[in-house]
């Protein structure tokens, strides 16, 4: 009879499960999330340095001479080198479309940088300089929070009480009872594709005109997910 009961359940997982084996005796699976919002105290601007050009020399060359130009106006704002973390030098031929096929016109240098800050207004003073400067070009403007992984441990526990009253409400629904913990995990076990999500929400930059305007990230989510699968007493 308890078969019977959780069959509409769990069938669909028990059919579709990858990641693990479900049980073979009657069971709930469900999932338990909890979010925690928190203040960021962590800035990050990626940006890159591109030029393309006949040689690599020659577009090496420009390349090198914006990215002086750059570090000259960081260090004016007070950046230290400390905050800058640079990327290897990426060259690669530049294609562009002639006559019905792709002809190589020259030969692309990119450098990426990545400054990062715990304060918001010399980060808010280096995008407007990115971007009246016209020296480089912005990827992304992230903020984050250094109590991310405390507070994700947090997150956690608190999901797993969540799935465990899920799972209880479920029980007494159908007139059963919760039994012992069969597994735990923060991977759903199901062969379908499932949308890729981060448990860390960033918010993305406001798209920029003729200045960068105010920089205003918001606070961070942290999210706790688990997937649990509990046993039903006989």
């Amino acid at each position: 009879m308890w078969t019977a009961i959780t069959l509409s359940l769990v069938l669909a997982a028990t059919a579709a499960s990858a990641s693990g084996p479900l049980p073979d005796k009657p069971h709930i699976y469900v999932e338990g999330r909890h979010t925690e919002t928190i203040d960021p105290d962590r800035f990050s601007i990626r940006v890159s340095i591109a030029e393309v050009a006949p040689t690599s020399s020659e577009a090496a060359a420009v390349v090198s001479s914006r990215l002086i130009q750059l570090f000259q106006k960081t260090e004016a704002l007070g950046i230290p080198e400390s905050a800058v973390r640079a990327f290897q030098v990426r060259v690669g031929p530049e294609y562009e479309w002639h006559d019905g096929k792709n002809q190589i016109v020259g030969t692309r240098v990119t450098r990426e940088l990545e400054f990062s800050f715990n304060d918001i207004a010399i980060t808010q003073r280096l995008l407007d300089l990115l971007v009246t400067s016209d020296i480089a070009e912005i990827h992304s403007a992230r903020a984050s929070s250094s109590r991310e992984e405390s507070v994700h441990q947090t997150a956690i526990k608190a999901a797993v009480l969540h799935a465990k009253s899920r799972a209880e409400r479920i029980a007494k629904s159908l007139g059963a009872e919760l039994g012992d913990v069969h597994s735990v995990s923060e991977f759903e076990q199901h062969y379908q594709p499932m949308q890729l999500s981060e448990f860390i929400g960033y918010p993305a930059m406001s798209s920029v005109g003729s200045g960068a305007g105010p920089f205003k990230p918001g606070p961070v989510d942290v999210t706790g997910r688990v997937y649990v699968v509990f046993l039903l007493k006989h």
